[in-house]
């Protein structure tokens, strides 16, 4: 057996340095500067903060979406301890803050009395809620500030597994290193990483909610200290729970009933409801929180859908 240690030949006695030969590497193609390249597909909150996370990461970012125009959707968002420590890393931290409810503390009631059971702060519980749509807006704001180009009103038609890629509905291809989907609900990423359809499956439970101007509670007795500062207050009865909150100083209200609910509807962010079935379900509740229900024109009817 041949031994060579530090370049000298034990073996024939010598102390004459050997020349040491290493096994070059395989040369990538890129250079060392070369970022890994990442295409995103979807541009909402999830793929958003993708971006943002994968740009602090050190990668080159584009976002492909669909949508030619965000509009401002939904209602009420909290985030937490965890997530705000990931804002402040990617530097929007104190935007999202100032959207907030500005509330120290929320409060847990009794369903039909109203009477306060327990108070906590608001940021152990929910984090900082306010509309997502605004929370939206600010990601893509900070976003296009780190200068990841977003290419909105542009479909990806398909993925391309074996050749990391992309394939604009234009019949563009577009080459990347990683492809993340982030494209929703009705994701064609995940059911090609899956290998089947991932039908969404009911959890017996649904909400109806809606947002709507804190003006509209200002002259009902029961309502308007809802909307005189930011609040929240959680309402719990048998299988049901009533949130509601105040934004913006009043300026924007929200409420949740969320209810056993065992109805096969498709997956959807907007689905109509009727505000009227849900004031049937919580009659004899607190009427602070029944009257801000009986003056809601519209809302939404979200089947709670697990996978």
């Amino acid at each position: 057996m041949e031994i060579i240690t530090d370049g000298i030949d034990i073996n024939n006695g010598s102390l004459d340095p050997l020349p040491i030969v290493a096994e070059m590497p395989e040369v990538d193609p890129r250079t060392v500067t070369d970022k890994l390249k990442v295409i995103i597909v979807g541009a909402g909150l999830g793929g958003c903060a993708c971006a943002m996370a994968m740009h602090y990461a050190g990668f080159e970012v584009v976002v492909y979406e669909k949508i030619k125009k965000f509009l401002r959707l939904g209602d009420s968002l909290g985030l937490g301890e965890n997530a705000l420590r990931l804002l402040d890393r990617w530097g929007c931290l104190n935007k999202i803050v100032s959207i907030g409810n500005k509330s120290p503390v929320f409060h847990m009631r009794r369903y039909d009395t109203g009477e306060i059971l327990a108070t906590q702060r608001l940021l152990n519980m929910a984090g900082y809620i306010g509309h997502r749509g605004d929370y939206h807006q600010a990601f893509i704001d900070r976003v296009m500030e780190l200068g990841i180009p977003i290419h909105m009103g542009t479909t990806v038609a398909r993925y391309n597994e074996d050749d990391p890629s992309v394939t604009l509905d234009s019949g563009e291809t577009v080459q990347a290193d990683i492809v993340i989907g982030a494209d929703g609900i009705k994701s064609m990423c995940r059911e090609l990483v899956l290998g089947f359809t991932d039908k969404p499956k009911s959890s017996g439970y649904a909400c109806y909610r809606t947002y709507m101007p804190g003006s509209n509670l200002k002259n009902d007795p029961y309502t308007k200290r809802l909307v005189e500062k930011d609040c929240m207050n959680v309402w719990i009865g048998p299988d049901l729970h009533i949130v509601q909150n105040t934004c913006k100083d009043g300026e924007e209200f929200d409420w949740i009933i969320t209810h056993k609910d065992e109805a096969d509807i498709l997956e959807s962010w907007s689905q109509p409801g009727d505000p009227k079935e849900a004031v049937k379900l919580v009659a004899d509740w607190d009427p602070t929180i029944v009257n801000a229900m009986k003056l809601t024109d519209t809302c939404l009817d979200w089947k709670i859908v697990k996978r």
